[in-house]
């Protein structure tokens, strides 16, 4: 680790490569929190009494999921981005 941190170049790309796996593990996390739940709200529309008002919360959990994931990616590129300058 020592000799990493004497070579910026390379400390620059072990920044990159984490700033990526973050960037890529949301946005895998975030297609399967949506398909997970989507097999849930597919349910509740079948049937009648929810179907309705399960139609709704469907849009706004989607809304906020993509939303949240959106916003961990968002703030790991401005993270990466910092360091990378600071650098």
């Amino acid at each position: 680790m020592v000799q990493l941190m004497r070579s910026p170049s390379r400390l620059r790309g072990l920044c990159q490569l984490v700033s990526e796996a973050i960037d890529h593990g949301a946005t895998a996390v975030e297609e399967v929190h949506l398909a997970t739940t989507s097999r849930t709200f597919l349910a509740l529309s079948k049937l009648p009494v929810v179907a309705e008002p399960s139609e709704l919360i469907r849009v706004v959990h989607d809304t906020w999921v993509t939303g949240i994931y959106g916003t961990i990616r968002v703030v790991n590129r401005v993270v990466g981005k910092t360091i990378d300058g600071v650098l």
